[in-house]
């Protein structure tokens, strides 16, 4: 796996937005233990481009220096990189 250096833009899985390195500890602000999130996931139907959004309800666990990880309603615990969360997140 590369090292991402300083300046360098990183990509967030397919999406095309991309954030600085220097962007992740301004995101990492924004989340805190006990804090409500509510994801959307993409699902798609049958064949083609057509797809509905999937709503999903999150509470953070902790906060790493790379990544947050999150409780969902089953107790399942997930982790979401930075830049892959605030694609997903609808409402903090």
């Amino acid at each position: 796996m590369k090292k991402i250096k300083r300046n360098e833009y990183v990509t967030g899985g397919n999406v095309p937005v991309r954030y600085r390195i220097e962007d992740i500890p301004l995101m990492r602000r924004q989340y805190h233990p006990g804090q409500k999130l509510i994801l959307k996931f993409p699902r798609f139907i049958g064949y083609g481009k057509r797809y509905i959004n999937e709503y999903k309800e999150y509470t953070v666990v902790a906060t790493y220096p790379a990544y947050v990880s999150v409780l969902d309603s089953y107790s399942h615990r997930t982790s979401f990189q930075y830049v892959d969360l605030e694609h997903r997140v609808v409402k903090r």
